[in-house]
């Protein structure tokens, strides 16, 4: 099994438990990870089959955080042997702060057969109903309410702070590595704005100037949408929102509750 982000290396502790699986980095699948395999007579192609052909099957987890040249290496694999790929639907973040080419290799892989699961497979589907709803204003169905989820405002770095250790001090994480946490605090700044189409989006700030500059993914930068979204959905059991001197995006999400 393949998990892909920066949570990777939590899988380490199932890795020594289930002996009949192996959990693996997707940073294993690098040229680096597989020279560690090879010896004077084995090129990268074939250290590479070395590295993952023992396998009957492989599952990667998170596909969508997948680099191309990752993908490449999984799309030869699948020539002899079945993959499956699970990964997040992103339907509801604007096209303009997405790659989508992971995506669309992953649909263009020949015999692939895709499966939608609902939100019922999620251990609070309150949260998920609010997240979809936050970053895509269009989705928005009646009023519902979300009782677990807290939106308050400060006014700077300092009101943020202290915010901030109220909720640590209530069980709250925040910049959290653990891929799943029960009670999550986030800040969203001055950066964050809705587009015409009522898609979440991220400028990027000038400190200079103090200007919000409004850019797309074709800048080469990650998407902070994109981050904020999987964040987001680390939360469990309960979620607070800390809207940094923004109070448009306030406002909005406000309504939302």
């Amino acid at each position: 099994m393949i998990h892909c982000g920066e949570s990777g290396e939590d899988w380490r502790i199932l890795h020594k438990r289930l002996r009949r699986i192996d959990f693996l980095s997707d940073r294993q699948l690098s040229l680096q990870a597989a020279k560690q395999t090879m010896t004077e007579n084995v090129c990268a192609e074939e250290a590479f089959d070395t590295f993952l052909k023992p396998y009957s099957a492989i599952l990667v987890d998170e596909a969508h955080l997948l680099s191309v040249e990752q993908l490449k290496i999984l799309e030869e694999c699948k020539k002899q042997i079945p993959i499956i790929f699970s990964s997040d639907t992103e339907d509801m973040i604007s096209p303009e702060e997405l790659d989508r080419e992971i995506p669309q290799r992953l649909a263009g892989l020949p015999d692939v057969q895709s499966f939608h699961l609902t939100n019922r497979i999620r251990t609070n589907a309150e949260l998920s109903s609010f997240i979809q709803n936050m970053m895509d204003l269009s989705r928005r169905k009646g009023k519902n309410g979300y009782p677990n989820i807290e939106v308050v405002y400060a006014n700077d770095d300092t009101e943020a702070a202290y915010l901030l250790q109220g909720y640590m001090r209530q069980g709250y994480l925040m910049d959290s590595d653990v891929r799943d946490v029960n009670r999550l605090a986030v800040v969203m700044d001055e950066r964050y704005y809705y587009d015409e189409d009522g898609y979440l989006r991220a400028g990027k700030i000038s400190e200079a100037s103090y200007e919000i500059t409004r850019i797309t993914t074709s800048e080469g930068r990650k998407s902070n949408v994109r981050l904020l979204f999987h964040q987001l959905n680390q939360a469990k059991e309960k979620l607070a929102i800390v809207i940094k001197d923004n109070p448009s995006v306030y406002d909005t999400i406000l309504d939302i509750l």
